[in-house]
């Protein structure tokens, strides 16, 4: 299967902490880069770390703008695969703030055909929100994603909407986790730097907001 991985957004942030992701390629390398064969690809802003991580991770492709919105980040960032769906089976499109705990292939529906979101946001009784941390778009799904975040552009709400409109959709939309979760705390990910480095050789639980057999 030729995969690529699709990093968006911030590369290096000085807010709440220094958030560099020149620290996390070794996490990215364990979990990701050595597990599979895969191509990265860049969406992101100018930053004083943007050349030596561009040496390091090599992508096959780089867009580089100044700062604007996620909204417009990300817009690039789903263009770019909708332009080169016919050059790989799958994309996961991630965050340069975000280490894993679990290899890439023990991620809850690796395995399966669709596009596999995290979990619903503790918001989501309320707004139907995603956690928007992840996404796995297999090929033949790409234009039912780019066709949510078109639909998610008139709620002006970022990527927390895309599973929303996914679930009206004609697509298989999978869940990798069924419960709540914060972003901190993750079963899946560990958010930088407010979390110390993951060890994706010890299983973690995570901390569940809602358990959704107590919902149900």
């Amino acid at each position: 299967m030729r995969t690529c991985i699709v990093l968006r957004g911030e590369n290096f942030r000085t807010h709440r902490g220094v958030t560099s992701a020149l620290s996390y390629i070794a996490n990215w390398k364990k979990t990701i880069f050595d597990v599979i064969d895969c191509d990265v690809a860049f969406i992101t802003y100018p930053s004083i770390i943007l050349d030596e991580l561009i040496e390091k991770l090599a992508p096959v492709y780089v867009r580089v703008e100044g700062y604007n919105s996620q909204e417009t980040n990300a817009n690039a960032a789903i263009n770019w695969i909708s332009q080169n769906k016919h050059n790989y089976d799958r994309f996961v499109l991630l965050r340069f703030d975000i280490m894993y705990r679990k290899k890439i292939t023990d991620w809850p529906q690796w395995n399966s055909n669709g596009i596999t979101l995290v979990n619903r946001d503790v918001h989501y009784p309320t707004m139907r929100f995603y956690a928007d941390i992840v996404f796995v778009i297999d090929k033949e799904w790409v234009d039912q994603f780019r066709d949510a975040f078109v639909a998610h552009g008139k709620e002006k709400c970022c990527l927390h909407h895309i599973g929303k409109y996914l679930e009206e959709m004609d697509a298989p939309l999978l869940l990798m986790y069924q419960d709540y979760y914060h972003m901190t705390n993750h079963p899946l990910h560990s958010l930088c730097p407010t979390e110390p480095e993951p060890d994706p050789d010890q299983d973690y639980p995570g901390e569940k907001v809602l358990d959704v057999s107590q919902w149900n």
